[in-house]
């Protein structure tokens, strides 16, 4: 038999911080489960309102989730690696099941307003309205709209899976007549940065930290993409680009292989006059 009533500061998982965490249990014993509440909060507000039962015998969760006002910030936190300068707040219900090791999510969660998403290895914002499902293990995007900075818009759909919020695995397609997919700047590579606008369809697929960003695209007027060449020795560093003389007819394609490290991208483009 246990009655708890638990605080804890600044709690983290998976080496994220999220606020303070507040757990009230009671035992009960003709169910022998503890019936609970969890509370997340910040600053005294609570961003999380949990209540159920947990069973501590099977180790087994059965808890309702409710998000009022929740800062989109948390999805940042559960995923750094892939999220930058989220704005915004969500509302809805999510109810959660199963054993710890492998819980299952269901519900639905909304915007209040307007959420943006910072896309941190393209430094990109995008922002959207629309409804995100929960479902089992999955994260789904059904129709997404969503718009850049400069009011371009697109479709998102698509999921990520996932185990507990780890081992994530991303499956999405984005069909757009122009958004922005790129504004890196030389602080962020060296090697190949600038402004992209594009037209077509995209991918993102992948697991982990480990992204492919695949595109079939057209670029748009306001495309500036830079890659610094200052000497032919230099022109050798770049194993990526081939240069050929445009006066000989040649058939011959070669794929790049792709590494292996954070976020990879591979585009087939159509570039247009308008591109520098």
């Amino acid at each position: 038999m246990l009655n708890l009533h638990l605080t804890i500061s600044d709690f983290a998982y998976e080496d994220a911080q999220f606020g303070d965490l507040e757990i009230k249990s009671n035992w009960k014993t003709d169910v022998e489960k503890l019936e609970s509440q969890i509370l997340l909060k910040d600053d005294h507000k609570v961003l999380i309102n949990g209540f159920g039962y947990i069973d501590p015998i099977n180790s087994l969760v059965d808890l309702d989730l409710v998000l009022d006002q929740t800062p989109i910030t948390l999805l940042e936190i559960l995923m750094p690696f892939l999220f930058y300068e989220s704005t915004g707040t969500v509302e809805g219900k999510v109810h959660v099941s199963g054993p710890l090791s492998n819980l299952a999510f269901n519900g639905k969660v909304t915007p209040i307003y307007k959420i943006g998403l910072g896309l941190k290895y393209l430094k990109t914002h995008y922002f959207f309205s629309d409804p995100v499902v929960f479902h089992n293990d999955s994260i789904i995007f059904h129709s997404i709209d969503f718009e850049d900075d400069l009011g371009n818009k697109a479709n998102l759909n698509g999921s990520i899976t996932h185990q507990s919020f780890s081992n994530m695995k991303y499956d999405m397609l984005i069909k757009t007549n122009k958004i922005l997919a790129m504004n890196t700047t030389i602080n962020d590579n060296e090697s190949f940065y600038g402004t992209m606008l594009g037209s077509g369809i995209f991918t993102i697929t992948g697991k982990g930290s480990e992204i492919l960003l695949k595109g079939d695209v057209r670029s748009e007027k306001g495309t500036n993409i830079y890659i610094p060449i200052e000497s032919k020795e230099e022109a050798t560093k770049y194993d990526f680009i081939q240069f050929r003389n445009k006066e000989l007819t040649e058939t011959k394609t070669e794929n790049y292989p792709l590494v292996n490290s954070g976020l990879n991208m591979y585009f087939d483009v159509e570039i247009t006059p308008d591109t520098k």
